[in-house]
């Protein structure tokens, strides 16, 4: 009951005509005012959406394109409550400047700011939805949008702190119940990024709802008006992503022949295309980004101008909260500047490495003649590796200078960790050095090898050990270290093909002439190119079958060929395949290992006795 009467003396004192006049100062707020001003709202709402409805409709029946277009039709509703706050906004910044009472200014900004909002988020979900999904969404963004009107009405008019402690948090429920049936009964046409921005809205207005029944509901409005206007910001970035991964899929697949990446939104492609794609990949790695970084520092900041608290908040966002002299200052700002400098040096080391790649690939295509360039034939990862340094390296002095560290600390620093971790990584550093001069063309990424009996192709070539993929499969890595102690053999350095011998056996009495000429023109006709272009088979070297040696069952016969060595084992499977069906054709026989036993019979001699005389059989 005291707080009814202290709500009802404070309406009296703040509204009531009779005491607009204090001490011969005139007060803004006196009842006939705000009566005028929630009248004119009302009805400048009522003749926008009259305005936006008549507008919408005209259009939809006089442009054919609109009139049969079925998505159209389904989201006249969510045009025209979008040209109702368009209409609004535009009505209250034509007030704002005509007229000059300082009520009537600050009510018409505030009115602005929320119509803008509004606009905003449902001109999101024309751009992102269908028609269908549209009437979900906007049952499920209901609430919030209007509880965002009614906190925008109090803050215009300057209800009393009593009246909002007594009002607000039973409003505060009620909206948290509808959110969570609006939820409750969301269709499956909502889509799952709307689903999550409302469940958060519900998260969050029940944490208000909280602590607006403890008593901080001061607080516990800021908390809604902050998260209205993330919801914005963030609505607004899903907006423009989706419209630009729209249009990427619609131009650039079309244009490149570009695969669509399933695990993400935009299309997967590996910098060869980066003269076309370079302001996509501009927009997708740094602007958007930076839009979220913004947008939740924005947020903050204009849900403080809603209550005129923007002076702590910029004290707050550039105060240092870690302030140590001599070692290092950090701020809000700080951090947020070098979370945003993050992903312009991201885009930089990536154009720079995209573009090295493409003219690389463009030198070595015209050298090739416009052959596929295979993947061993480009060595990108000593400067790729370069390039990461000389980018990172210079983002790292970027944040030492921007936190403000001292240069003697660096150089302190910086000497004891050079004398003790120069002991303690020798051989890391052994094996760094090592990798640098691998990478300098001794091996590249896509060479075939041979080290310790184990042949693989190069897989990655790091600062500490280089990783082969097995003809079988298995990913072994070696010490780069290792691979110098070893000296390894390195298949595809000079020219990429590698001899082949297949051993055969004939019978002894065959035409090797024959046999040659047979093997030669069968085993030449199955020269063919990879996907890269190249010759499996080296036609210029040929096939030669060659009398290597006579064995004990057969003459054996070498055959020999350079086929290239990612191809060997498959193609050496054909060759052994072909050359066993050749000679079966031709009758050539291939004789089984055989020897041959000559048994020798003596004749049976008699028995001697001890006298030495023979004993006569019976």
């Amino acid at each position: 009951n005291r707080s009814i009467r202290q709500t009802k003396r404070d309406l009296i004192d703040k509204y009531e005509n009779k005491n607009y006049e204090y001490n011969h100062i005139k007060s803004e707020w006196r009842g006939s005012i705000v009566f005028g001003l929630v009248l004119f709202v009302v009805i400048y709402i009522t003749v926008s959406f009259i305005l936006s409805n008549i507008i919408v409709r005209l259009l939809m029946r006089k442009i054919k394109r609109l009139r049969e277009n079925k998505e159209m039709q389904l989201k006249a509703d969510c045009f025209i409550i979008a040209g109702s706050s368009l209409l609004f906004a535009i009505a209250m910044i034509i007030v704002k400047t005509i007229m000059h009472h300082n009520f009537i200014v600050m009510a018409s900004q505030l009115l602005v700011s929320y119509a803008w909002l509004i606009t905003t988020i449902l001109v999101s979900l024309l751009i992102r939805l269908n028609g269908e999904q549209i009437k979900g969404a906007l049952r499920m963004f209901m609430p919030i949008m209007t509880l965002g009107f009614i906190v925008i009405i109090f803050r215009i008019i300057f209800i009393p702190n009593t009246l909002v402690n007594l009002v607000f948090p039973p409003i505060m429920l009620l909206f948290t119940i509808w959110q969570y049936v609006v939820l409750r009964h969301a269709g499956k046409d909502a889509t799952m990024n709307d689903k999550i921005y409302s469940w958060i809205s519900l998260f969050l207005m029940c944490i208000a709802t909280v602590i607006s029944w403890a008593g901080y509901v001061l607080m516990g409005v800021q908390i809604f008006i902050w998260w209205l206007i993330l919801l914005m910001l963030i609505l607004t970035v899903t907006c423009v992503y989706d419209f630009l991964t729209t249009q990427e899929q619609k131009y650039l697949q079309k244009k490149l022949n570009l695969k669509k990446a399933p695990e993400r939104g935009w299309l997967k492609r590996n910098g060869n295309e980066i003269a076309s794609t370079w302001f996509y990949d501009l927009l997708l790695m740094v602007v958007l980004p930076i839009c979220i970084i913004l947008s939740i520092i924005m947020s903050f900041y204009m849900a403080a101008q809603v209550f005129d608290l923007t002076d702590i908040c910029m004290r707050v966002f550039f105060t240092p909260f870690v302030d140590i002299p001599g070692v290092c200052r950090l701020s809000v700002a700080k951090i947020t500047m070098l979370a945003n400098l993050y992903f312009v040096f991201n885009y930089v080391c990536y154009v720079v490495k995209s573009t090295y790649r493409t003219l690389r690939i463009r030198h070595i295509k015209s050298k090739n003649k416009g052959a596929a360039v295979a993947t061993n034939q480009a060595n990108f990862t000593l400067f790729y590796n370069i390039t990461a340094i000389v980018v990172w390296g210079s983002y790292f002095i970027m944040i030492l200078v921007v936190l403000q560290v001292p240069k003697n600390g660096i150089s302190i620093v910086t000497a004891g960790l050079a004398t003790g971790l120069g002991f303690a990584m020798k051989d890391l550093l052994e094996n760094f050095f090592y990798g640098i001069s691998l990478m300098t063309g001794r091996l590249r990424v896509g060479d075939w090898i041979e080290c310790d009996g184990i042949r693989g192709k190069v897989d990655s070539i790091t600062y500490q050990s280089t990783s082969i993929i097995t003809d079988d499969g298995s990913v072994i890595a070696f010490l780069n270290s290792a691979l110098f102690t070893k000296n390894f053999e390195n298949l595809t350095r000079n020219h990429s093909y590698v001899k082949s011998k297949v051993k055969i056996g004939v019978s002894y009495g065959s035409d090797i002439d024959k046999i040659r000429k047979i093997l030669v023109d069968n085993i030449s006709a199955m020269a063919y190119k990879n996907k890269n272009g190249r010759d499996v088979m080296d036609t210029k070297k040929g096939v030669n079958v060659l009398l290597a040696e006579f064995g004990d069952s057969s003459i054996e016969l070498v055959v020999v060929y350079w086929t290239l060595v990612s191809e060997k084992i498959g193609f050496d499977c054909k060759v052994n395949e072909m050359i066993y069906n050749t000679l079966n054709k031709h009758h050539i026989e291939i004789p089984f290992p055989q020897r041959d036993l000559h048994i020798i019979s003596h004749p049976q001699q008699a028995p001697k006795n001890k006298k030495g005389k023979g004993v006569a059989s019976e």
